[in-house]
């Protein structure tokens, strides 16, 4: 919640799921499937905390791997993801054809 505000406003929030490969004897991925923080209270330190809370709950339900994914012309995820240590595994390619 942002400090100050009467109203409830977030100022941030992130979603996840562990993904099991069950034919597999890996550990459980942890997937970061949202990520988010309001235009207006970016590099404040936020979307980091969020992150390492995030972390830390998939590192708790036994995960060695972490995973998430942006758009490519999204340059700010990319450069975030880049400084906390992610690494770009895939590129998709995707065409509309209706």
């Amino acid at each position: 919640r942002i400090p100050g505000q009467k109203d409830n406003t977030l100022a941030g929030y992130t979603t996840g799921r562990l993904r099991h490969e069950g034919q597999r004897l890996l550990s459980p991925h942890g997937v970061i499937e949202d990520w988010y923080v309001r235009p207006s209270w970016r590099a404040k330190g936020i979307g980091k905390a969020l992150y390492h809370a995030m972390e830390m709950c998939f590192r708790q339900l036994g995960c060695a791997v972490l995973e998430s994914a942006t758009w490519g012309l999204n340059h700010d995820a990319r450069a975030i993801h880049n400084h906390l240590g992610f690494h770009e595994i895939e590129v998709k390619y995707r065409k509309r054809i209706d």
